[in-house]
């Protein structure tokens, strides 16, 4: 089964993407993933609009229907204060997937990346996503900032909808 992963996902709405990293990735049964979120509004791509006050109860209902909520570890507050609170290489992922404004993720990538433990991935979602805002309202901005601002730190794996790097130094 090899070692336990410990993982970083930031923006975690209502635990979906959590709830896949549970069942797929996070398998060892001492596992585990913080979860990065301040709760307080509704991703603006979604064309459902849900009551504030839901999306934080849908991701605990989520986690405790997961059965293995003791694996999850639950950080409401925005990333930029969350991510200076954990340990320095201390995790083996780290998914980003919070607020999509091109400033806000690179501050997470930049923040994560010295979060990660060498040899661990970084995760970016939405890196072609289509939505018709201008360029510094989208992720691909500050991906490609931080990607070239790191260029020789890490190893290029994917980069397609989603960017995967892993850590080299």
């Amino acid at each position: 089964m090899g070692q336990p992963v410990n993982m970083i996902e930031i923006g975690s709405f209502e635990g979906r993407s959590t709830i896949w990293f549970l069942e797929h990735v996070l398998i060892h049964p001492q596992a585990k993933i913080i979860c990065i979120d301040p709760f307080t509004g509704n991703p603006e791509h979604m064309k459902e609009q849900i009551v504030i006050s839901d999306i934080e109860s849908r991701f605990d209902n989520n986690i405790v229907e997961s059965g293995v909520g003791n694996k999850v570890e639950k950080m409401k507050a925005p990333s930029y204060t969350a991510l200076r609170e954990l340990p320095f290489n201390g995790f083996s992922a780290v998914y980003i997937d919070g607020l999509h404004i091109s400033s806000a993720v690179l501050e997470d990538a930049i923040l994560s990346f010295r979060l990660l433990k060498k040899d661990g991935f970084m995760l970016f979602d939405d890196y072609n996503w289509p939505v018709d805002l201008p360029e510094i309202e989208k992720p691909k901005l500050g991906i490609d900032t931080f990607l070239q601002t790191y260029a020789g730190q890490y190893k290029l794996l994917l980069k397609d909808r989603q960017v995967h790097i892993q850590k080299t130094v």
